[in-house]
């Protein structure tokens, strides 16, 4: 354990410690405040975290509860976000630092639903729901169930998330609404706000008729400075004789010594326009007491209009560095001992005692031509969620609930990129070779590197602010908006049956039917020949003028000696506008030069996909509770049968040849079905031990299916880098059986202390399996018959993983106006034996999981006002795996189809890590006659985001996402 994870530790139990203490004392002077306050009115932060603790107590599951009383006081900025309050919850952010995907107790697969029905993702990369699209003002309540029971619809392997929203049967008459402004500290614009409720009921005739509508409106300017190096990867060394002693022993001339390298580093200030738009709205009839139908649709739209401005600096031409070896290295190095195989003959016989892994953290690089880049794209991203449900209850006990829903997510994208790159000796103005090198150093750990070009002829720095030492190089963009863009569907019935045996026995039975699909179709612009390589003096001025000299710094207040302004495109970004910029400059091209270049669309083959997945689901179900006992106890046993069929398909990967094909020239589609079962048996009973103490026992088996692009049988190639994934229909779901208990002591009103414990085992689990094949990386490259390698990237089935830990959660309203929250999550994850940390041997965690994180929350409310600060942080975590590399490392040794031994390379993957992260949140409310002002402000400590790949000083990412602050006035009529 480090020294700083040891005195973290001891932070939060000194915390905790404190905390527990302060109950004791408190106690009997909160009892007389408790009885001197009875007839007050309990509103605000109070009354929200009163109604989630009854909601905890009650339930018959392991759950935790967010409850909005008012619209607007749900104190984030969307669902994700609200997340990370709940013990148990992780939650990862964007590039902008907002909150993005979540993880429940270190499992990513989880479910989210709205109502009790599906939340589709915004991609068919993704199983869980996209929560980051649905704008908070729209949500009542968010509950968060950790165990599982056979009348859940099956999907996660944490736990699901339900989004619940109003009803108007439920709400009766409320007129409200917000009006905001918010603003980024790194961005001039600032951003409105607005949302509006309308609910009513009536007492009609023939029944209750209700009618309510959800408004909500945000858009929302966010930057960062970023730096950021994607892959450090193995250096070809035989290519660059740079080669060791244990290099040359090697017997089949493979490298025992694996020198990573950046592959390239980006300098970038991403900017986001965001806006988010949410409609909810409701009907219900209620004819009698015992029947009631409800029509419900929900709408969110989710655009995002990007613009990227970045230096780009290559390590790497034509996949391999190339170093001046007459300057000085630094390296550092790491060595363990051989995993079982590795450096191995065909007999098991271990060949090598010590495996040695080297990073070149200094050192400097020739032909490496540095590119300012520009990358737009407007995105867009549209959820319907519509559903009919009957509910209807007889007075005998019997319940039947029948929901009809449909829903649909799309998302279409285009955009454009282009750089502009210093000139090479074969530029079409016959301007003088002006290549520089590239001096670098990253051995300064947390801080970032000395990034410096010099002039190769003449040893001067080079000039990156000259305009005439850089040329138009390169344009390529995409366009969706030719086809159906990614569309994703989903029709569910769902009927369930509750027949109540007696005052002690329920049981319920039902059956799901529902059809997902995917489809995906995507068109690229992509120059006939992407290397313009035109003087960019040269070109028309309306062409030039469209780029400007950025003078606002990338990251001022890091250290390291690099590039922070360049020429760059403008913001924001209009597609229509950089089109004909594109135009004009290829146009001008062609008649200076006598060329033809051209911006064609193209379908881009390699992103097709069209999957169906059909699932039918049956379950039964028994309730129980007793009060006959010593021991009062009530809880559920059942099971879940589902049976999955997949029909996908994709372009036939066995006839790829290119990265470039015409719309005239398909490719042959490939079609694979795949079918499976699971059987899902759940049990939770909850004991009162006493009045005010709950013990629960959780255990169930559950599964995840695959995400749907994951199962397509197309190959997506990414010629730049090299790489490229295929997608595997063979993919089974995966399955775990989770293990769960708690204790509850509701020791006083408004205060709760919680202790859990849990285990997963992942009784399946999907790792990544790397193959090297050689494709034509364009369309001359075929007519030569020039073939280049790539290292492909595939899923497949494979062993155990594991995660387990505890929970432990403590609530308290201390008096006078004071309260706070304050929860730990302990999670230790494990991958299967065989998925190891490259470096050093160790087993790797689950993604994205971190061991240690927590939540405080401090809030006081008292004349009308509401002041809370909220502080959530998360220690270290695993990312992924780096890009691999095939053919650059060690070897084994086996036998061939003819019996005969034969050296095998395999992949080295290099771990990508995030370093601890926390971010302290804050707002401040008055309310007065039923208006209410609030201030909210988001990361106020300014605190930013690093991560690294393998050791420290290998920098991934160094992000800086400012504050947003938020000012609304809100207004309700009940």
């Amino acid at each position: 354990m480090t020294l700083r994870k040891h005195c973290a530790r001891r932070v939060m139990m000194a915390g905790v410690a404190s905390t527990l203490l302060s109950v004791a004392i408190s106690q009997h002077a909160l009892a007389q405040e408790e009885t001197i306050q009875e007839e007050v009115i309990v509103l605000g932060i109070r009354q929200a975290l009163s109604t989630a603790l009854d909601t905890k107590r009650d339930a018959d599951a392991i759950m935790d509860s967010i409850n909005a009383t008012d619209i607007g006081t749900l104190p984030d900025n969307n669902v994700a976000e609200a997340l990370q309050r709940i013990p148990g919850i992780q939650v990862t952010r964007d590039g902008t630092g907002e909150g993005d995907g979540f993880q429940i107790r270190g499992i990513t697969e989880n479910r989210v639903e709205l109502d009790g029905r599906t939340i589709l993702p915004a991609g068919a990369n993704n199983r869980n729901g996209s929560t980051r699209n649905i704008p908070a003002t729209l949500v009542a309540s968010l509950d968060a169930f950790k165990s599982q029971q056979a009348d859940f619809t099956e999907g996660s392997l944490g736990g699901t998330v339900v989004v619940r929203t109003r009803k108007p049967l439920d709400t009766g008459f409320v007129l409200s609404g917000q009006l905001g402004v918010g603003k980024d500290s790194d961005v001039d614009d600032s951003d409105p706000k607005v949302s509006f409720l309308a609910s009513n009921s009536w007492d009609m005739d023939m029944g209750r008729f209700g009618a309510l509508i959800n408004v909500s409106y945000e858009d929302y300017h966010e930057s960062s400075h970023q730096l950021n190096v994607p892959s450090w990867r193995g250096w070809r060394n035989e290519r660059n004789n740079f080669c060791d002693a244990a290099c040359e022993a090697n017997p089949a001339g493979l490298e025992e010594t694996f020198h990573a390298v950046p592959q390239l580093v980006r300098i970038q200030r991403p900017f986001d326009v965001r806006e988010r738009t949410g409609i909810d709205s409701v009907i219900q009839f209620a004819p009698n007491d015992n029947l009631e139908f409800t029509l419900h649709v929900n709408y969110n739209k989710f655009d995002n209009f990007a613009s990227q401005q970045r230096t780009v600096i290559p390590f790497r031409q034509q996949g391999f560095a190339r170093f001046d070896e007459t300057q000085p290295f630094t390296v550092a190095t790491v060595t363990r001992d051989p995993f079982i195989g590795e450096f191995s003959d065909a007999n098991g016989t271990q060949k090598v005692d010590e495996v040695t892994r080297s990073f070149i953290l200094e050192g400097t690089v020739q032909l490496s031509r540095p590119r300012f880049a520009s990358n737009f794209s407007e995105n867009e991203q549209e959820q319907w969620n519509n559903s009919f449900s009957m509910k209807w209850t007889d007075n005998e006990g019997t319940t039947i609930d029948l929901q009809l829903s449909s829903a649909e997510s799309e998302q279409t994208a285009r955009g454009y990129n282009f750089q502009l790159t210093t000139h090479d000796g074969n530029n079409r103005a016959g301007i003088p070779s002006n290549t520089p090198t590239l001096n670098y150093n990253f051995t300064r750990g947390g801080e970032f590197a000395d990034l410096v070009y010099v002039n190769a002829d003449d040893g001067l720095l080079f000039d990156f602010t000259d305009i005439d030492n850089l040329s138009f190089f390169q344009i390529n963009g995409n366009r969706d908006d030719f086809g159906p863009g990614e569309i994703i569907k989903e029709d569910a019935l769902k009927l369930d049956f509750d027949f109540e045996i007696n005052e002690n026995f329920t049981l319920e039975t039902g059956i799901r039917l529902a059809e997902r699909s995917a489809e995906n179709t995507q068109f690229r612009i992509r120059g006939n020949n992407v290397n313009i390589l035109t003087p960019f003096g040269n070109l028309p001025e309306n062409v030039r003028n469209y780029f400007e000299f950025e003078t606002d710094p990338v990251v001022p207040d890091v250290k390291g000696n690099i590039q922070r302004t360049w020429f760059a495109g403008p913001r924001p970004f209009d597609f229509d506008e950089t089109t004909a910029m594109l135009v004009e400059a290829t146009t001008f091209v062609n008649q200076t030069y006598n060329t033809n270049f051209t911006l064609d669309l193209e379908e881009n083959f390699s992103n097709f996909y069209d999957i169906t997945e059909r699932t039918t689901a049956a379950y039964s179900m028994v309730k129980f509770n007793s009060d006959d006992f010593t021991l009062p106890f009530r809880g559920n046993i059942g099971g879940r049968f589902v049976r999955t069929r997949v029909n996908s398909i994709g372009r036939d990967p066995n006839a790829w040849t290119n990265l470039q094909r015409q719309l005239d020239d398909p490719r042959p589609t490939l079609e694979l079905i795949s079918e499976y079962t699971n059987f899902l048996p759940s049990a939770t009973i909850t004991f009162d031990l006493r009045e005010d103490l709950l013990w629960r026992l959780h255990a169930s088996k559950r599964m995840s299916r695959p995400n749907l692009d994951d199962i397509s049988p197309s190959l997506s190639l990414q010629g730049a880098q090299q790489t490229g994934t295929r997608g595997n229909p063979d993919l089974n779901a995966k399955e775990s059986s989770n293990f769960d208990t708690s204790l509850e002591w509701y020791f006083m009103e408004d205060a709760s202390l919680s202790f859990a414990v849990f285990r997963v085992n992942l009784s399946s689990f999907f790792k990544d399996q790397f193959s090297e094949e050689q494709f034509f990386v364009n369309e001359e490259d075929r007519m030569n018959g020039v073939l280049t390698d790539f290292n492909i990237r595939t899923q497949v089935n494979g062993p155990r993983g594991e995660t387990k830990g505890f929970e432990l959660n403590y609530q308290q309203n201390w008096g006078y106006g004071f309260g706070g929250i304050f929860n730990y999550t302990y999670a230790d994850s494990r991958q299967p034996d065989n998925f190891r940390n490259e470096l050093n041997g160790s087993i790797l965690p689950l993604v994205d999981t971190s061991e240690n994180s927590y939540n405080l929350v401090l809030y006081w409310e008292g004349y009308g006002f509401e002041v809370r600060a909220a502080y959530n942080w998360r220690e270290e975590r695993y990312i992924s795996d780096g890009d691999g590399n095939i053919d650059l490392t060690g070897w084994t040794e086996q036998l061939n189809a003819q019996g005969q031994p034969e050296i095998a390379p395999y992949t080295v993957a290099l771990p990508q890590y995030e370093e601890d992260y926390g971010q302290l949140d804050a707002s401040i409310s008055y309310r007065w006659n039923g208006i209410t002002m609030r201030l909210n402000g988001r990361n106020i400590g300014d605190e930013h985001n690093r991560q690294y790949t393998g050791i420290r000083q290998a920098t991934r990412l160094l992000q800086y996402s400012g504050t947003r602050w938020e000012f609304s006035i809100s207004a309700a009529l009940d």
